[in-house]
């Protein structure tokens, strides 16, 4: 049998964003002092939050499945960076996070077979201040 939970498309987006695609997060972020990936709202800005979102199709549960993994980026209480900047890093990590199937994956890993939205990305200001653009993406992912 084929351990499906091996198969977390969070975990893999989050271990892809913090491990080969770090550079490239650092730049989309503004430099290494802003690079912060988390599944909670903390300090560190802009910050992004992953998460699972509601949707997906477990298919069969043979193999493979494609999972909803939610793209928070926030900026400062202060609104720093702004809406506009904000939502050119969303896109650069999303970007990124697209590109996970033509990558090269470390024996073992999970395999990220196609990422595409699940919606259009929505912004919101928070009554704390911060901004905040998010996007779903459906991963289709396997052990």
């Amino acid at each position: 049998m084929v351990d499906l939970g091996a198969a977390d498309a969070v975990g893999a987006v989050y271990e892809f964003l913090r491990g080969p695609a770090a550079a490239e997060v650092e730049a989309a972020l503004g430099g290494p002092a802003h690079v912060h990936v988390t599944g909670v709202l903390e300090p560190g800005w802009p910050h992004i939050i992953l998460s699972t979102g509601p949707g997906g199709d477990m298919r069969d549960l043979l193999w493979d499945s494609e999972q909803e993994v939610m793209v928070e980026v926030y900026s400062s209480p202060a609104g720093v960076p702004g809406e506009a900047d904000l939502w050119a890093a969303c896109m650069r990590i999303v970007q990124l996070v697209r590109s996970m199937p033509e990558r090269q994956v470390e024996p073992g890993a999970p395999v990220v077979a196609r990422v595409k939205p699940s919606g259009a990305m929505a912004y919101q200001t928070l009554p704390t201040g911060h901004g905040k653009w998010t996007l779903g993406l459906l991963v289709v992912i396997h052990p």
